[in-house]
C-alpha cells in the first residue's frame, strides 16, 4: 500500500491584503511539522504542493528543514489542481448579487463589514462564508472564472488519481495544499455528501495532516486533520 499525506497550509495572513502569505505563526507550524516528521523517520519520494505561495511556502519550509538535517527530500512538484476553491471570486463577483436577493446574506455581510477586532471579525466572516458556500454547492453560480463545486471536485480529484498514477508501489507522497482539496480527498474515501464535505473544509486546522492509504483500487482514509507536532493548544488555527 502507498500513503498520502495531504498537509494543510500553514496560518496564512487572514484579513489582510495579501491572504495568501504565510504568517509568522504559519511559518512556525510548517517547521514544527517538519521536525515532527524527522523524528518519526518519516520520509517522501514525492512532494507536490498546490499553486499558491501559502501551499508552496508550507512545502518548502518543511523541504528546508529536512534537507538542513541531511535528510533526502523531494523537490516540490506544483500541481495545480491541488489548488482551493475559487472562494475569492466567488466573494468578489457573486455576494453582490446574493445580498440583492437574500435579506440574510445582506445582513451577514453587513454585520462582518461592521464588526470590530480581528477576533469578531473572523467569526462573522464565517458565518457569511458558510452560507455563501452552501449556496454555491447547491444552485451553482455563474461568473467568469469561477469553476463550479463539481467542476473543484472533478480537478481535486484529477491530482490525487494523478499523484496516485505516477507513484510506484509503496511510495509515500506529501503533497501542501488547503482545506477544501482535503475535503474533496476526504469525500473521496468516505462517499460523503457535499455539506457534510464542506464540514470536513471548516473544520480543517493549519498544518494539519491527513493521511490515506491507497492501491490501484483502494483509497481510505486512516488520519484526518492531526496536529501532534503542535503540543500547545495556542498553536492551533483555522485561519
Amino acid at each position: 500500500m502507498g500513503r498520502l499525506f495531504l498537509v494543510r497550509h500553514g496560518q496564512a495572513s487572514f484579513l489582510t491584503e495579501d491572504y495568501d502569505r504565510l504568517s509568522p505563526l504559519g511559518e512556525q507550524q510548517a517547521r514544527l511539522l517538519a521536525e515532527y516528521l524527522l523524528h518519526h523517520d518519516v520520509e517522501a519520494d514525492f512532494s507536490y504542493a498546490g499553486p499558491r505561495n501559502r501551499q508552496i511556502d508550507t512545502g518548502s519550509l518543511v523541504g528546508e528543514v529536512m534537507l538542513d538535517a541531511g535528510r533526502d527530500w523531494p523537490a516540490l512538484e506544483i500541481l495545480e489542481g491541488l489548488d482551493e476553491c475559487h472562494s475569492e471570486l466567488l466573494l468578489d463577483r457573486v455576494l453582490p448579487d446574493l445580498c440583492a436577493r437574500h435579506d440574510d446574506i445582506r445582513r451577514l455581510a453587513a454585520t462582518f463589514e461592521s464588526a470590530e477586532g480581528h477576533a469578531a471579525r473572523r467569526r462573522t466572516f464565517q458565518h457569511l462564508f458558510d452560507r455563501v458556500m452552501r449556496l454555491y454547492i447547491h444552485d451553482g453560480f455563474k461568473a467568469e472564472g469561477l469553476e463550479s463545486w463539481q467542476q473543484f471536485a472533478e480537478r481535486v480529484n484529477e491530482s490525487i488519481s494523478r499523484m496516485i498514477d505516477a507513484a510506484p508501489r509503496g511510495a509515500t507522497i506529501v503533497a501542501f495544499t488547503s482545506g477544501g482539496p482535503i475535503a474533496i480527498a476526504a469525500q473521496r474515501a468516505l462517499g460523503t455528501d457535499p455539506d457534510t464535505t464542506l464540514e470536513f473544509m471548516w473544520q480543517s486546522r493549519n498544518a494539519s495532516v491527513t493521511e490515506f492509504v491507497f492501491s490501484q483500487d483502494r483509497f481510505t482514509m486512516v488520519m484526518y486533520n492531526a496536529v501532534p507536532h503542535l503540543t500547545d493548544a495556542a498553536l492551533w488555527t483555522h485561519r
